[in-house]
């Protein structure tokens, strides 16, 4: 099951020079099917606004963005299928306003995954909880004077010392992973 929230975000600038966008709205109406924005987790940051809550969709009404202003809309959304791709969620959000016309643009969110690491008596390279897909993270690992390694698990599933005394390196990650060395 997706039981990860998909972290969104959506910023807005304004980028024409001496120019003002008046009563400028962001509307997030076309989150996928199957998926459903967390209204409680809704951040506003940048300028002062409103945020109006609808079913499954929301509006952001600011009255002007002056140029090298910028708005930020952070979100999550929840997922309700257990065949539902989190890499491919994208999310179109909308900006119109009195004096700019309206523009969208559609993006996938930036998913993140986690390496947890532990060590009895030792040193390790420590927990991540922000490394994004494709990403590679190697876990260094020592164990304190007068003590040795006896095991590396990764992922529940113990490895041979000979092939990882001293790192395991995770290559291309794509999911949630877990290193524990005793």
């Amino acid at each position: 099951n997706n039981t990860e929230p998909i972290p969104y975000s959506i910023e807005v600038s304004q980028t024409v020079s001496g120019a003002v966008g008046r009563n400028v709205i962001i509307t997030d109406r076309d989150i996928p099917d199957g998926v459903e924005i967390d209204m409680s987790s809704i951040v506003l940051s940048g300028v002062t606004g409103t945020v109006e809550k609808h079913a499954n969709s929301f509006q952001v009404k600011i009255a002007r963005l002056a140029f090298g202003e910028k708005v930020k809309v952070d979100f999550r959304a929840l997922v309700h299928s257990d065949t539902f791709d989190r890499e491919d969620a994208p999310n179109t959000a909308k900006v119109s306003c009195d004096n700019c016309g309206e523009k969208q643009s559609t993006a996938n969110p930036k998913i993140y995954y986690y390496v947890h690491t532990k060590i009895d008596h030792g040193t390790i390279t420590g927990s991540r909880d922000n490394l994004t897909n494709g990403s590679d993270f190697t876990v260094s690992y020592r164990p304190e004077e007068g003590y040795y390694i006896s095991k590396v698990t990764v992922d529940g599933r113990e490895k041979e010392l000979k092939f990882c005394p001293d790192a395991w390196e995770f290559t291309d990650i794509d999911k949630n992973h877990e290193v524990v060395v005793t």
